[in-house]
């Protein structure tokens, strides 16, 4: 505490500005993955859905229709499965989203068999090109 303590003294008050900043910081994220993440994932609500349409990842609010998949690539880094999602926008420009595993239930390798299983079948000019 005593390192924070002379920052809030009478003409400290750019380094008072800049020590909340550091304090409130990872607050601030904690709260947002607090909401975003945790509470849904213990209220139970799914977190990605795969149906006819394409790609659905509810916790960042993104859909992926099957036509515009290009490429599908599952990583593990850290011990935490993240799918990368390879699709052209509508002005054509390549781009990615990719989408962690963690408040998936199942197994990540089983996870990505069923998207590459979905893509071949609702996506003519997909093939599967590498794991």
């Amino acid at each position: 505490m005593m390192i924070f303590i002379p920052p809030f003294e009478k003409h400290h008050t750019s380094s008072a500005v800049a020590a909340a900043l550091v304090i409130l910081a990872p607050v601030i994220y904690l709260v947002r993955i607090t909401i975003k993440y945790t509470i849904p994932a213990i209220k139970g609500k799914t977190a990605l859905e795969i149906n006819q349409t394409g790609i659905i990842d509810y916790a960042r609010h993104f859909i992926i229709e099957w036509a515009d998949i290009t490429d599908l690539r599952l990583f593990y880094n850290r011990g935490m499965a993240t799918i990368y999602f390879h699709f052209k926008d509508t002005e054509g420009v390549e781009d990615y989203i990719r989408t962690r595993l963690i408040w998936v239930s199942g197994d990540s390798r089983e996870i990505y068999s069923i998207i590459a299983a979905n893509l071949e079948d609702r996506n003519p000019n997909w093939k599967i090109k590498h794991e």
